[in-house]
């Protein structure tokens, strides 16, 4: 994050953003085989070991699905998203539910 900050701060005359995905736990198939194991080495439920493992810091308790990902890297990739610059608001939803402040108004962009 703070690469992603600097860089866009550096780049922001230029008219250049500086993006950063990171969605917290996002459901794939190496997540899911992850849980037998852990559910054996913790002594746990599936349902202990997603919900107070996997998404213990999770601020929405949910997966972010690769899909979502994909349509936020798309978006950010759109010249769409050129039109939205002037409208951020001063906090932002993240993929994984936290709220954070929004960038300087340099250019650079949290995830939404």
């Amino acid at each position: 994050m703070g690469l992603t900050k600097t860089v866009a701060l550096e780049l922001a005359r230029s008219k250049i953003t500086c993006n950063c995905i990171s969605p917290g736990y996002v459901w794939t198939p190496l997540v899911e085989k992850q849980i037998p194991n852990t559910m054996k080495a913790r002594n746990m439920s599936r349902d202990q070991v997603i919900n107070d493992v996997l998404l213990a810091a999770q601020p929405t308790k949910e997966f972010v699905t690769v899909e979502q990902v994909a349509s936020l890297a798309l978006f950010l990739c759109s010249e769409g998203r050129r039109a939205d610059h002037r409208r951020q608001p001063l906090y932002r939803r993240r993929l994984d539910g936290r709220v954070g402040p929004a960038e300087m108004r340099t250019g650079s962009r949290n995830a939404r």
